[in-house]
């Protein structure tokens, strides 16, 4: 019954320490951020819990507490987020859509 919330997986707002610094430059943060690859739907209790925690911490928590299949599906196949990883989640999503929608 919650209404969904889009989640970035990669934070809004850059930490300058910790994973998401290490992982990402701030060009890097600032052109993927937005990205449909870094997005997925959470509950707004969960979205709001998760805020900017490392991938590890959410990953844990998509795989066992979000009521979407496709968040889970995030989890299940990106052992890592990368700016590679949301490269390559946007080439998926992007051949899925085109099939989807062929016209």
């Amino acid at each position: 019954t919650d209404v969904p919330t889009i989640e970035h997986i990669l934070p809004q707002k850059q930490p300058n320490f910790g994973y998401w610094a290490t992982e990402f430059s701030e060009a890097e943060h600032d052109k993927l951020k937005d990205l449909w690859a870094n997005l997925v739907p959470l509950s707004g209790p969960m979205n709001s819990s998760v805020g900017q925690e490392d991938y590890q911490k959410k990953r844990a928590r998509y795989t066992k507490e979000s009521m979407y299949a496709s968040t889970r599906q995030v989890s299940e196949s990106f052992q890592e987020w990368t700016p590679e990883s949301i490269k390559q989640r946007g080439a998926k999503l992007a051949d899925w859509a085109i099939q989807r929608w062929p016209h």
